[in-house]
């Protein structure tokens, strides 16, 4: 006897179902008190490039161009206030004793060089006590490429202390820096301060995190409940639909928090993915089961056919939503490939739980609890999905011309996207860490690190002088953009040597051409404080390393100095010397905007080829893969055409919008063709089939239409740009869907399956 799944799960006992999800659910709440949140940018460079490969190689010989925390300030009275710099240096000398705190700089600590008769010291820059000196030592600062621009602002109004912290920095470690800090603000009394760098954003974006993901949770479940209600006014439904997909959300969210994997910035997204996708499972199968008891009473028998008509249409419509989200797997971006995996995972989980719970406990409930029997409602739903239907067959010509103008209309939005991304653009709104990029970014004119390395070639070290002299030259032609800040070099070092050997007159900063005198600086360095030296030059001399910062002007404008420097470079001569490399953290961030594009385009590739496989399993014709197909590009066109209409910038997190909303789409056109199919294999002809399904499908397709759009809605309730994008172009873009479910797909119907 051949084995029929649908007759073993209309007949397993709601007693069981109840008592083994019971159990899953109580797993699931206890592993998910062990979920962990991380934010680390890194995690989103791109891997397995060449690019990423040299800048880790790099970074190795150096140090993390990323490791460091600013204190922010910008005294009313100056910084070169007396009393400011006695508080600053009780700030820079506190900070010092914090754990994470490997080393603390800022005005009142730095030293330049001074040539004595025993050689060369470190002497302090700033005397504090002694006013004869202090307004020498002001004077120097400014004129001090070595701290213009870095510690001091360049319209010197505003001072930095700089904390460099470890290389990994645990979120802990970041909460304990960060509390440190705050501590000594309040305890010198100091209210107006600034923070930037990796622990601050690491502390605050995880908060965010934490905050969005249970709000959206709860926010998505009762707007889904309530939507549930609208359609089926009867509080069984809603009571049986929720619960199910409350029952998912726990056992996935147990099973994420068990497996240990700490969730990053997109993790938000999952209670909404969730929560829509089953709250559709089960609407589905609840109307299907309502419409089949009151044929038949047999609970078992109704159930039987619910499952026979749909289950099959159904699992279907979860392996295409998690094949649009598996598709994010082409992308060589982590945290993208991490979600794409994890939401598939959720929608067959969604699946499972939707097929072995709520169908054994539907049969607990009579029909009267779960039939309104609004015969008002159901006539207006009638006479409405009647319109649509007479509308699609007595006009199909408007449809098609209405369609084609959208779609034209749209396609010129296509070539408006724009992947000129700002990391500003991306900031939570009306948060204190972008008032503090903010901050930072106007008066320091951005802390993004840019790195060029310089490379010596075998037989030569970056301290012969034919090196030296070339690393100023790039340098120099580094310093022409306005968008690179604070350049600095190994050479600096040797500038600030020949003006001290030339009696500190600030006219002697520069490299002397004289090789001879290079040489004997490099006797000297020895005594030069071997921090700074580590900095620039690593402990073999092979690698040099010039070292600036980016402001937020976008990709667009840093690739256009990149490819100019790069031109520069590429023509200099001593190239069997040396050789430069650009490297750093703002250039890898571009290069990931180049692979999304990329990325984008191979997996909605991806995503048709495997769902028109799904359809052709399912329909074995392949008009029906192509009626499947065609008219879901409509919404994806939708998609594309608003975010350049709207200037949203494709960056890592609107890039999965593709895959999320072709996957869900075509759930509804499953459901759509599935019935036609059966009415079909009922004998109906084609008109009748498709009159047919109108009446049986069209009204969970608006109904759900309707939950996609308000439940993705939710999430442009989030200060955080991204995932305000995330929710206002998915829910559009999935209600724009009802348009080719409801009219083009039978047009094409009519046209191809005569």
């Amino acid at each position: 006897m051949k084995f029929n799944i649908w007759k073993w799960v209309a007949g397993m006992s709601p007693k069981v179902a109840i008592g083994v999800f019971s159990i899953l659910t109580a797993l699931g709440i206890y592993f998910s008190f062990q979920l962990t949140f991380s934010y680390d940018y890194e995690d989103f460079f791109p891997k397995g490039d060449k690019e990423l490969d040299f800048y880790y190689l790099f970074r190795d010989k150096f140090e993390h161009d990323d490791n460091f925390l600013l204190i922010g300030l910008q005294p009313e009275t100056g910084v070169f206030d007396t009393g400011f710099l006695t508080q600053l240096d009780s700030i820079t000398h506190k900070t010092q004793r914090l754990e994470s705190a490997e080393k603390v700089f800022s005005i009142t600590n730095y030293n330049y060089y001074l040539k004595t008769p025993f050689g060369f010291v470190d002497y302090p820059a700033v005397h504090i006590q002694d006013s004869l000196r202090f307004a020498e030592d002001s004077a120097r600062l400014i004129l001090d490429e070595r701290v213009n621009g870095k510690l001091i602002s360049q319209d010197f109004s505003t001072t930095v202390v700089l904390i460099k912290t470890p290389d990994t920095l645990s979120q802990l470690q970041s909460e304990n820096l960060i509390a440190g800090v705050k501590n000594i603000m309040a305890d010198l009394q100091v209210e107006d301060f600034h923070l930037l760098g990796k622990a601050n954003f690491q502390v605050e974006l995880i908060r965010i995190q934490q905050k969005e993901f249970t709000l959206y949770a709860l926010l998505s479940f009762l707007l889904v409940g309530f939507v549930t209600y609208l359609m089926f006014r009867k509080l069984w439904c809603v009571f049986i639909a929720m619960l199910t997909v409350g029952i998912a959300l726990i056992v996935f969210t147990g099973i994420l928090g068990a497996s240990g994997i700490e969730q990053n910035v997109m993790s938000t997204l999952f209670p909404i993915v969730i929560l829509i996708i089953g709250i559709s499972d089960a609407v589905h199968f609840i109307g299907k089961y309502i419409v089949e008891l009151r044929k038949n009473s047999n609970k078992n028998i109704a159930l039987y056919r619910t499952l026979k008509d749909i289950g099959f249409a159904t699992f279907l419509t979860a392996v295409t939503s998690a094949i649009g989200f598996a598709t994010m797997l082409t992308s060589n971006v982590p945290p993208i490939k991490f979600f794409g995996i994890l939401s598939a995972l959720g929608v067959l989980i969604v699946y499972f739980v939707v097929l072995f719970f709520i169908s054994p406990v539907l049969k607990l409930f009579s029909l009267s609890q779960l039939d309104n029997n609004a015969s008002g409602e159901n006539k207006k739903w009638n006479n409405f999905l009647h319109y649509i239907y007479l509308t699609g067959k007595n006009y199909p010509r408007r449809i098609l011309l209405i369609s084609s103008c959208v779609l034209l209309i749209f396609t010129y939005g296509i070539t408006q996207i724009s992947t000129d991304i700002h990391l500003g653009a991306g900031m939570p709104k009306n948060e204190r860490v972008t008032t503090d990029f903010n901050f930072f970014e106007t008066h320091f004119n951005g802390f993004r690190p840019f790195e060029i390395a310089a490379v010596a070639q075998q037989g030569y070290l970056i301290t012969d002088p034919e090196v030296l002299q070339t690393i100023e030259e790039v340098e120099q032609y580094a310093k022409q953009y306005a968008i690179i800040n604070g350049v600095q070099s190994i050479t600096m070092i040797y500038k600030s040597m020949h003006r001290a050997y030339n009696g500190d007159n600030p006219a002697a900063y520069l490299l002397p051409e004289d090789t001879s005198v290079l040489h004997r600086y490099n006797r000297d360095l020895s005594r030069i404080s071997s921090s700074e030296m580590q900095l620039l030059l690593s402990e073999d001399k092979r690698y040099g390393r010039i070292s600036a910062t980016l402001s937020d002007a976008g990709t667009d404008s840093i690739r256009m100095v990149q490819s100019e420097i790069q031109q520069y470079i590429n023509k200099l001569p001593n190239q069997e010397k040396v050789q430069f490399t650009i490297t750093g953290t703002g250039i890898i961030f571009d290069k990931n905007t180049q692979y999304l594009r990329r990325n984008i385009i191979s997996g909605v590739l991806l995503a048709f080829l495997c769902i028109g496989i799904v359809m052709a399993f399912m329909f074995r014709d392949w008009k029906m893969v192509l009626i499947s197909i065609i008219p879901n590009i409509l919404p994806l066109a939708v998609c594309a055409g608003i975010m350049g209409l709207l200037n949203i910038e494709l960056d890592a997190p609107t890039s999965i919008i593709f895959g999320i909303s072709y996957g869900i789409a075509v759930d509804d056109t499953i459901h759509f063709l599935s019935k036609f199919r059966i009415e079909r294999l009922k004998g109906h002809d084609v008109e009748t089939a498709i009159k047919n399904t109108f009446e049986e499908t069209g009204k969970a397709v608006f109904i759900m239409s309707v939950i996609l759009f308000f439940g993705f809605s939710i999430l442009m309730l989030s200060p955080t740009a991204a995932t305000f994008n995330i929710g206002l172009l998915t829910g559009i873009t999935l209600f724009s869907a009802v348009w080719p479910d409801v009219y083009l797909l039978p047009i094409m119907l009519r046209k191809w399956m005569k």
